[in-house]
C-alpha cells in the first residue's frame, strides 16, 4: 500500500515497542484534578498539549467516586440468555 513501510522484522518490532510501552492508566491518583486524562500524554489541566478541546477530561473517580473500578453491572432482574446448545462431535 502507499505510504506504508513494508513490514520487516525491524518494523515489527519497533511496532509491538511501541505497544507495549503505553503508559499504564492509574487506578486511585493522588489528585486527578491536576490531569486531563484524554490521552495518554496527561497533560497538566492549565497546559494541554494535545487539542483534546478546550476543558480538560475528567478521571473516571471523580465521576463515579473511589470505587469506580470495582464497580459490575446490576444483574438481578435481567434474564439471561439460554446457554448455548453442544458442539456436534466428530465421528
Amino acid at each position: 500500500m502507499p505510504g506504508y513501510a513494508p513490514l520487516t522484522p525491524c518494523n515489527v518490532w519497533q511496532a509491538r515497542m511501541v505497544c507495549a510501552m503505553a503508559k499504564k492508566f492509574p487506578i486511585h491518583p493522588a489528585h486527578p484534578e491536576r490531569l486531563c486524562w484524554g490521552c495518554d500524554k496527561y497533560c497538566p489541566a492549565d497546559a494541554m498539549a494535545c487539542g483534546n478541546g478546550t476543558s480538560r477530561t475528567q478521571h473516571p473517580v471523580e465521576f463515579f467516586g473511589d470505587d469506580w473500578f470495582d464497580w459490575q453491572a446490576p444483574t438481578a432482574g435481567v434474564e439471561q440468555p439460554p446457554p448455548l446448545p453442544e458442539p456436534p462431535v466428530a465421528a
